[in-house]
């Protein structure tokens, strides 16, 4: 499945990542958690929300680490 996005007026991603929307969190955190409820509630509900990363690549050597994710208004 695919999560629906709106892109930032302005996307600007790592140079380490290869698909400029693939991001990368880490779940075992409270932060991580928190998180993919926001992108699980937001698949169920099909809202766009605005991603972002850190323009680093520290969890995953090709995927960007993600910043934020918030409903799109």
């Amino acid at each position: 499945e695919t999560l629906t996005t709106a892109q930032e007026s302005v996307p600007v991603h790592a140079g380490c990542n290869k698909n400029s929307w693939d991001f990368v969190f880490d779940t075992s955190t409270d932060t991580g958690r928190n998180t993919l409820s926001v992108v699980l509630a937001a698949e169920i509900s099909q809202r766009e929300v605005v991603i972002g990363g850190t323009g680093l690549c520290d969890m995953h050597s090709i995927t960007e680490d993600l910043m934020h994710v918030y409903y799109q208004f």
